[in-house]
């Protein structure tokens, strides 16, 4: 089976699944990676040569991995930088390159430990980056998306995810939370479904292997080494098959009546963000809400919900924000007009001088040393944070054959220095009541709702 990047991506069924229109907008728009998503796919990497080949992870500190992508075809891809033959035919662009630190390797190390276990307790077959189909419910033909991790056992399927971003996902979507019937007074109980694109994932791996097996549930495991988190859902065959079927009613629907939906999951990934009529619509319907005499902007007595409904939107506001800054930056830096209705125009100024960096530090050294400048002149002394100095108290894994080396802090140091550490809490986050977290007390004031550093977190 031919694969390709389908458009109707399980990664991205968050989204087309809620606006049906998103995938025609963004055709042919290039999906851009940014430091972040280079990260993942770096540890992403080295994960899956980890559990396929058997590499041993510390190996890879200071290896480089490669972003290029090839002009004539469209296509991109990585490779690690010593693994690169002389090819004088190889016409690629290097992207951008991003190089291996002990932080990438801890996280790895600390996912395919987790997966090797999860296989060692259920047995059964490990595969890793293993393509499955979901054109069976999508509808595009040969269409393919890859899952990071499959253990195949007789009963049972387990897909596992790899996530190594800092907000941390669940394996299941919350549809309704927990309450009592307003009217009934009845208890109703929390409903939840399978994480969707974990679901795609259940059903392509259903489709090509499930003749080989008598599986009556699946399991979907994510995995988040930098935030210390694990999900995981279970679900009989019959309820993924539900889900099938509400991803292939949203499937349908993006080609026979696609909709323009707004909304910050929507439109937080959208390659059409900032340039989507609707999007910038609902954004000026939110702006306007609430006034019914525009010439005096007399404001209207609102609903004691709506205050919640503005705040649900906030991240799709900022993020349309952010694409129009980018938008107009990129029109005027290609040389490209960006005027207002009144005629005046925008251009690129200097902006605020960067700190002041050495060429080379070396270089800089050696200069004041020739000098004769005093040692408490040239450097500053600084005690290591908590975070840092952990890292002297753990064992680094050892190469095969040989024999792993004792950390620098020992644990009976490490537990003495432990009791001199202290730990603040974090500021109070604004979040669903579907949220898993527990709410916290408001008896002693609520802080700035401007300390959440990201309106967008519960959507990674």
């Amino acid at each position: 089976m031919s694969g390709y990047h389908a458009e109707l991506s399980p990664s991205g069924a968050d989204q087309w699944t809620v606006c049906t229109a998103a995938p025609n907008a963004q055709r042919g728009i290039p999906n851009k990676s940014n430091d972040d998503s280079r990260g993942g796919t770096l540890c992403h990497q080295i994960s899956e040569e980890i559990l396929k080949d058997g590499t041993v992870a510390q190996d890879y500190l200071g290896r480089t991995l490669l972003f290029w992508i090839h002009p004539e075809s469209d296509s991109s891809g990585e490779m690690w930088s010593d693994e690169v033959g002389e090819n004088p035919d190889m016409c690629l662009e290097i992207e951008a390159e991003l190089v291996v630190t002990q932080d990438h390797i801890d996280a790895v190390v600390t996912g395919t430990e987790f997966i090797k276990q999860l296989h060692s307790l259920h047995g059964g077959e490990l595969m890793a980056e293993q393509r499955v189909p979901i054109g069976h419910f999508t509808g595009e033909q040969d269409a393919e998306g890859t899952t990071d991790v499959l253990i195949l056992t007789e009963k049972r399927a387990l897909i596992g995810d790899f996530k190594y971003g800092r907000n941390k996902v669940y394996a299941y979507d919350v549809l309704e939370a927990e309450h009592t019937d307003f009217i009934t007074k009845i208890h109703v109980p929390e409903k939840v479904r399978a994480n969707l694109q974990m679901a795609s994932y259940a059903l392509g791996a259903l489709e090509k292997y499930g003749l080989c097996y008598d599986w009556t549930h699946v399991t979907m495991v994510i995995v988040q080494p930098f935030v210390n988190h694990v999900s995981e859902y279970t679900c009989t065959i019959e309820e993924l098959m539900e889900v099938r079927d509400f991803l292939a009613l949203k499937a349908e629907e993006t080609r026979s009546n696609p909709r323009f939906v707004p909304s910050p999951d929507a439109c937080h990934f959208c390659r059409k963000s900032g340039d989507c009529a609707a999007q910038t619509e609902a954004v000026a319907a939110l702006a306007l809400d609430g006034f019914t005499d525009m010439e005096n902007a007399a404001p209207a007595k609102q609903p004691d919900y709506m205050l919640g409904n503005l705040y649900a939107l906030l991240p799709m506001v900022s993020d349309w924000c952010d694409a129009i800054a980018k938008r107009t930056r990129d029109a005027l830096s290609a040389g490209l007009p960006v005027t207002r209705d009144d005629g005046l125009s925008y251009k690129l100024v200097a902006g605020k001088m960067g700190g002041r960096e050495w060429v080379s530090e070396e270089k800089a050294e050696e200069a004041m040393h020739s000098m004769r400048l005093g040692k408490d002149i040239m450097y500053e002394r600084k005690l290591l944070s908590p975070a840092k100095l952990e890292k002297f108290a753990k064992v680094k894994k050892a190469k095969k054959g040989e024999q792993a080396e004792p950390p620098a802090i020992g644990p009976t140091k490490w537990e003495r220095l432990k009791k001199l550490i202290k730990q603040e809490p974090g500021p109070k986050a604004i979040a669903l009541e579907t949220d898993p977290r527990p709410a916290v007390s408001s008896t002693d004031g609520f802080d700035d709702v401007g300390s959440d550093t990201d309106l967008n977190s519960d959507l990674f």
